[in-house]
């Protein structure tokens, strides 16, 4: 004879509210707001990276055309003045890129806003 226990069955869980996996706010249109133009900075709020960039630029503008003029007048240039200009140029980018991206992570404004 096989005689087997039978077991009463627990009840089924109570269905939970479920709530939503996304917030419908997300998916509504927002309402037209109002833009403000922005207006070129005051020579009180530019920022020492954007002056140094702007005498950077310049400079090497300057220093091509004169790298030409020279190549036009005496047929070759200094290279070597030519690759270490260039480089130091790029270095004092790089160095201006690295601390504009480290004010950035580290949360601080560049500029002062309102």
């Amino acid at each position: 004879m096989d005689i087997k226990a039978k077991r009463i069955a627990p009840p089924p869980p109570e269905p939970a509210e479920s709530e939503p996996c996304f917030e419908p706010d997300i998916f509504q249109e927002e309402a037209p707001g109002e833009y403000v133009e922005e207006t070129p900075p005051t020579p009180e709020e530019r920022n020492t990276s954007n002056v140094v960039l702007t005498i950077l630029g310049a400079f090497l503008l300057a220093f091509i055309v004169a790298m030409i003029v020279t190549f036009w007048v005496k047929g070759s240039v200094p290279d070597t003045l030519i690759q270490y200009t260039m480089g130091a140029g790029g270095v004092e980018a790089l160095l201006l890129a690295g601390i504009k991206i480290s004010k950035v992570v580290t949360g601080k404004k560049s500029r002062r806003t309102g």
